[in-house]
């Protein structure tokens, strides 16, 4: 029989408690199929409030992921004419962000089983925020490709500790609903940033200099 830690947020259905002589339920006894009247409660209960928050603040990682890819397609070539880049540059800063959030996301998966899932997702949006900050005060190439590379290694960071995060906290009755919220954010951050870069480059009145470094900044 395996017993594990009952869930803060969860306790699963129909699963039995098994009793200690204090007469408080301790732990859980993962057999749905034994009958047992000492059996507390009669269906799933969930903390949805706790649930929902983390669900949707990982999910605004994610979409805040997508933003920088969706935007990037509508800053570059305003980015090219105000820092005269020639096509090279505006690759490898194209280019650079997926490289950099791989090899990012290498020493990250480490960090979080030291640090725990929760301070490991707070340095990796710490590391997005800086590189993005970075990116909009950005005055040379050189700039930008430090900026895009702390930038980078944030994205892989998130990538790698943020589906895991969710995957071993929301309860096994709605995991794939909830994890894969996170994959469909990424979508819905590249259209907004498709959006957002046709907005801003159409109806705001200011310079290509201007317009870029607003794409970028509000990510």
């Amino acid at each position: 029989m395996n017993y594990v830690v009952a869930s803060p947020l969860y306790s699963p259905a129909r699963s039995v408690a098994s009793l200690p002589s204090s007469g408080k339920a301790s732990y859980l006894v993962l057999d749905d199929t034994v009958p047992n009247p000492n059996f507390l409660g009669t269906g799933s209960k969930y903390a949805w409030g706790s649930l929902a928050l983390c669900v949707a603040t990982c999910s605004l990682t994610s979409i805040l992921l997508g933003y920088d890819v969706g935007i990037m397609s509508g800053a570059l070539p305003l980015m090219k004419e105000a820092l005269d880049m020639d096509n090279f540059q505006v690759g490898i800063i194209a280019g650079s962000l997926n490289f950099i959030a791989g090899l990012g996301a290498l020493p990250f998966g480490q960090l979080a089983d030291v640090l725990g899932r929760k301070i490991a997702m707070i340095v990796a949006c710490i590391a997005f925020a800086i590189g993005t900050g970075l990116m909009a005060a950005s005055t040379d190439f050189s700039m930008l490709l430090v900026a895009r590379g702390i930038m980078g290694s944030g994205v892989g960071a998130t990538f790698v500790i943020a589906p895991v995060y969710l995957a071993e906290l929301v309860p096994a009755e709605v995991r794939g609903a909830l994890v894969c919220c996170f994959d469909i954010c990424i979508n819905v951050g590249i259209l907004l940033g498709f959006v957002g870069g046709y907005v801003i480059d159409t109806y705001l009145e200011a310079s290509g200099n201007v317009k870029w470094r607003l794409m970028i900044g509000v990510g």
